[in-house]
């Protein structure tokens, strides 16, 4: 985490906000038309980088786990409802 908070102490929370929807275009875009698991990879690597020092900037890290935890557990709940 320290050099995540590097990164984001040197170009700030808003120009990392505005590198995260760029890294997540080139995601997108590396799915629907490369199709290119390596590319795919590091453009992963990138949006979890992003992701992660915003994530740790606004502290919301536990928060995030938090939500996460929850949804992974409601989407188990609605698979079982389906094979009821």
């Amino acid at each position: 985490m320290e050099l995540q908070q590097q990164i984001i102490n040197h170009y700030g929370y808003e120009n990392q906000l505005k590198k995260l929807i760029e890294e997540l275009r080139e995601l997108e875009q590396t799915i629907i038309y490369e199709n290119d698991e390596e590319h795919i990879k590091e453009e992963m690597a990138d949006v979890v980088n992003l992701i992660e020092q915003i994530s740790h900037f606004k502290g919301w890290d536990s928060d995030i786990y938090n939500i996460k935890y929850f949804k992974c557990k409601r989407q188990i709940e609605r698979m079982k409802e389906i094979l009821k």
